[in-house]
């Protein structure tokens, strides 16, 4: 397994093009056995991490650092995951940090934002 030149901020999903839902990998360890069974991926498939770093993976499953995605950018996708996995009040998921909505992912759960 090569990590990339960036390094992986753990927890990180799979965000596979055209599906809102997301693969969960918590750690290096989670990584590799990704890394061992990939196939078939598309060339937008690819990992984000807890600080919002977008990785491509290329056909061989290796990372590839792509883009620094904003808080915006992450919640919109949690928030996709979320009302694709029937969560309610979806409209109104607030994290203060891409680590905490990447959380929420893991944790199957909303924080409402009361402001």
């Amino acid at each position: 397994m090569n990590l990339p030149s960036q390094t992986i901020a753990w927890p990180a999903v799979i965000q596979y093009r055209g599906d809102p839902e997301l693969e969960l990998i918590e750690n290096a360890e989670d990584w590799q056995q990704f890394h061992d069974s990939v196939s078939g991926l598309d060339p937008a498939d690819r990992l984000i991490d807890s600080s919002g770093q977008a990785f491509r993976i290329d056909s061989k499953g290796e990372a590839k650092w792509q883009d620094q995605l904003s808080l915006e950018d992450v919640l919109g996708v949690v928030k996709a995951h979320m009302a694709d996995s029937g969560a309610c009040c979806v409209a109104k998921t607030y994290a203060p940090s891409i680590h905490e909505a990447i959380e929420m992912v893991f944790n199957n759960q909303c924080s409402i934002d009361q402001t």
